[in-house]
């Protein structure tokens, strides 16, 4: 009898926050398949039964519960489930995910981080890119950082709440983020008390003046080449890259320099340049088509490949610049002649 009312409260939890489904633990078995899952707790009982994990193959849902001590325990849990099973969606609650040094599970696409669940985005992301995730829950009292969501290729929803579910959204965004010579579209959707009596819907940007962007742009990365050219020639003779062939994330950007555009750098920067805001080397107002050249320097290899001079003196000793990030851009006209803001 106690089994059963914990399954039920298991199952209940389960359906506020996630898909519907009733949670066994190791050693009990499921009646049915499609809508069962594996919870793994950090308790001693459950970690002497993991060799039994191939008894639940064939169930696609596993939450993993209560790993907050231990960060070789949960490493080895996630290698256990990658070699024993295929879980299609996996659920973290109360666990410690920042110092994770794998995580690669093949048939994963619904990734569900719950219920005081700590992580830092910036590594996990980096950690999943290769699993197929389409969909990412985040529980949290904070609206995450996305500077790295681009990494997740197959990505297509980020669903965020800091209640217990994700069901009433209150607004919905859409970012853009490019991966080689593709853009990824992720849908993000705020539940909970996030953006809570605002308009639903609400998009930041003109949807569809980006997608126009975003062709626009995936056409000009073909002439790459010839905008790093231009920049090598009118950057300023100090900044000198070591090795120029290296491309640092550059990123080629087309607008039309009457109007505002937008623009979706890859580490999750937004560049907004207003309309009209270009004038020629000899200070007139230009009007035209105008090519962008953006990238940013994020870390301490990306600040030396480029060639950004770090040191200085003073009153004869050599002090060192400390850099949380850079950003380079340059602008040209249809003419291959640089522009100013």
């Amino acid at each position: 009898m106690r089994n059963l009312f914990l399954i039920f409260l298991l199952f209940m939890y389960g359906n506020s926050i996630s898909q519907t489904y009733a949670f066994y633990r190791i050693g009990q078995s499921p009646t049915q398949v499609e809508s069962s899952g594996l919870l793994i707790r950090n308790y001693k009982r459950d970690l002497d039964k993991l060799s039994q994990l191939e008894k639940y193959k064939n169930l696609t849902c596993f939450k993993i519960s209560g790993f907050k001590d231990n960060y070789e325990k949960l490493d080895s849990v996630l290698s256990m489930l990658a070699r024993h099973t295929s879980p299609r969606a996996l659920i973290f609650e109360d666990c410690d995910l920042m110092m994770l040094s794998k995580f690669e599970i093949k048939t994963l696409v619904k990734l569900s981080l719950l219920k005081n669940t700590l992580f830092y985005e910036n590594s996990l992301f980096p950690l999943l890119k290769k699993n197929p995730l389409t969909t990412i829950e985040i529980q949290s009292s904070e609206i995450p950082v996305f500077d790295s969501l681009g990494l997740l290729k197959e990505l297509k929803e980020v669903k965020l709440s800091n209640r217990n579910s994700f069901s009433t959204v209150n607004k919905t965004d859409k970012l853009f983020f490019k991966s080689g010579d593709k853009f990824i579209n992720v849908s993000i959707s705020y539940a909970g008390d996030f953006f809570k009596g605002e308009q639903k819907n609400k998009m930041p940007f003109n949807t569809q003046k980006i997608n126009e962007q975003v062709k626009q742009t995936t056409e000009m990365i073909e002439q790459m080449s010839a905008l790093r050219k231009l920049v090598r020639t009118n950057r300023p003779a100090y900044l000198r890259q070591p090795l120029p062939e290296i491309s640092i994330n550059d990123t080629g950007f087309v607008m039309d320099s009457r109007n505002t555009s937008y623009f979706n750098y890859n580490s999750g920067s937004v560049i907004k340049i207003d309309g009209n805001a270009f004038v020629t080397s000899e200070d007139e107002d230009y009007s035209g088509p105008v090519r962008i050249f953006y990238r940013e320097f994020r870390n301490s290899v990306d600040i030396m490949l480029s060639g950004v001079p770090m040191n200085s003196m003073v009153n004869g000793e050599e002090k060192l610049f400390k850099s949380g990030g850079m950003y380079e851009i340059y602008a040209f006209d249809a003419k291959d002649r640089p522009l100013r803001a």
